[in-house]
């Protein structure tokens, strides 16, 4: 009874009377940073001719770059200044800092994170629905660089709340968490919705999510060509630019740039577009804006109350899509905008975990310029190489997961470009993965005369042989144990390529038979560890020779 007048209570408006003017209007402001681009009368606004597009060097506007100038000068004040202590302060003045939680709290939404909020409140602030859509009664939507999937939740929460009477359809893009080439420095590892809503994520036909790929625009627009017309595409994208945080505009700007044109070339007559933006003192920005004031009949700038006051974030809202034929140019400059070495949809959860241990800006930058060793030395993990090497700690470790049935007949084939790298995994850390790569890079570019012999580790020897028959003889035993199953007291165990096992005495009811497995053939050191083609064709045949013999 007590927790449902709890719920009760939450739920009812608080009542303004008791708060003082001066609250009062610090509120309205709050709810009141939006800038509206208005539009000349006699229709200047128009993109010039394909012939006479990007034939011009850009022309910096000098009075924006001196505010960007300003701008910078204030922020190295804080180079030097505690990381941790400055995210204190700026959790504490953030006036709209108890929004999430309170939300979280009464409207029991999902996935109830400050984006979600955001988008919220965009929601409540601009008609992004088009009233075509709801008069038909069904709503089309695009999400590029959605992860973790906050803007398809507070959407899907307005739609039900609102009693929107329209059938939803969405398709949702992101880097994805499960391709090993994706740097986890530059992703979203947050898979809570899209596990549970794959089918509904589209990552291109390389399986990387790359929105910046001109192969993942052309098959993003085969999977939603043959659809009805699209209402909605809301673009959350941004990468980590701690290490240059004065530059952010400009690193960024070539993924607006692919996220604006995904939008333009996908929707509909009369649909719009959220595109979140940062600063605009640089001439692509400027560009980006005119651009969309000439596809769009309403163009905003808003910066949502529940987004920190001390970040530079904001959202072009976009409303009532003039249709393609506006941007008939576009087409043609697709390809000119590079690709940077960085992805996009990163949270600052997940950028600070190249921050952690680093009480400062300088500090991270002095870090950088040190070699791997060095990093691994002095950087966040250097207390557990040292526990490691000094007190074996990890020593003899079993990686064990839960029993699964998992359903094969679901298993299909992905296809797409070659690994370079690995770069994510869930067995490792990111960082730590980071540093194994730039000491294998440095190992391969030595050469194999020049390359020393890595020094064993004490602490990561190979399990001992009867320590392995050990663990398979339980494994055979607890298969015994469960009901239903017919496993023989006596079995056979092939071991391949193990000699030291040619004296060992076998478990109780364990036959062991070795076999030689022949050569391993001779390669270097290899960027894709166990996934180099050469390695991977060992143990395959190594297995398939045993598969005669059981």
């Amino acid at each position: 009874m007590s927790s449902c007048k709890r719920q009760l209570c939450a739920e009812q408006p608080a009542s303004l009377e008791g708060f003082s003017p001066e609250v009062l209007s610090d509120v309205e402001k709050l709810f009141a940073k939006k800038f509206t681009y208005p539009k000349p009368a006699d229709e200047d606004w128009q993109l010039p001719d394909p012939s006479e597009a990007f034939t011009s060097p850009h022309k910096e506007f000098h009075s924006l770059l001196a505010l960007k100038d300003s701008l910078n000068h204030v922020k190295n004040q804080l180079s030097d200044k505690n990381l941790e202590e400055w995210h204190q302060h700026t959790s504490f003045t953030n006036k709209a800092g108890k929004v999430v939680p309170q939300v979280r709290k009464s409207a029991n939404a999902e996935l109830c994170t400050q984006a979600w909020c955001k988008f919220h409140e965009i929601l409540g602030s601009f008609p992004l629905l088009p009233e075509e859509a709801l008069e038909e009664g069904e709503l089309n939507s695009v999400h590029l660089c959605e992860a973790p999937g906050a803007f398809v939740a507070s959407l899907n929460h307005y739609l039900k709340s609102h009693q929107v009477p329209c059938a939803w359809n969405w398709v949702a893009t992101s880097l994805n968490p499960y391709h090993e080439a994706n740097d986890s420095l530059t992703m979203i590892a947050d898979d809570r919705l899209i596990a549970n809503t794959l089918p509904r994520w589209y990552f291109g036909p390389d399986d990387t999510g790359d929105v910046m790929s001109p192969e993942h625009l052309a098959g993003l627009q085969s999977l939603v060509g043959s659809a009805a017309a699209v209402h909605l595409v809301t673009a959350d994208g941004s990468f980590d630019c701690q290490g240059n945080p004065g530059e952010q505009e400009a690193l960024v700007c070539p993924l607006h740039y692919c996220e604006a044109v995904t939008a333009l070339l996908l929707l509909g007559a009369g649909g719009s577009f959220v595109l979140k933006v940062f600063t605009l003192f640089q001439h692509c920005s400027a560009n980006l804006l005119f651009l969309l004031n000439c596809a769009f009949q309403e163009v905003h700038v808003f910066k949502p109350a529940t987004s920190k006051a001390g970040n530079s974030e904001a959202y072009a809202v976009c409303l009532r899509y003039l249709g393609r034929e506006s941007v008939h140019p576009l087409p043609a400059a697709r390809g000119r905008v590079g690709r940077p070495q960085a992805g996009c949809s990163t949270s600052a959860r997940w950028c600070g975990q190249r921050s952690k241990a680093f009480s400062t800006y300088n500090e991270r930058k002095l870090l950088e310029a040190l070699s791997w060793s060095e990093k691994v030395a002095k950087g966040c993990f250097s207390r557990w190489a040292e526990e490691h090497s000094l007190s074996n700690a990890g020593k003899l470790c079993l990686l064990e997961g839960p029993p699964s049935n998992p359903e094969c007949s679901l298993w299909h084939v992905l296809e797409g470009r070659r690994l370079p790298v690995v770069k994510c995994s869930p067995f490792c850390d990111g960082q730590v993965l980071g540093l194994l790569n730039e000491a294998l890079s440095d190992l391969v570019g030595a050469g194999p005369s020049s390359a020393a012999a890595p020094q064993p580790c004490p602490s990561c020897e190979v399990l001992p042989g009867p320590l392995l028959l050990a663990e398979v003889s339980d494994l055979a035993r607890s298969r015994q144990e469960v009901p239903g199953e017919s496993c023989p007291g006596h079995f056979k165990c092939l071991v391949v390529d193990f000699p030291s096992l040619s004296g060992s005495e076998g478990q109780a009811g364990m036959e062991v038979e070795l076999l030689d497995s022949g050569t391993l053939p001779a390669f270097g050191f290899s960027l894709l560890y166990d996934g180099d083609p050469r390695y991977q064709r060992q143990p395959l045949g190594c297995v398939l020779r045993c598969l005669g013999q059981l």
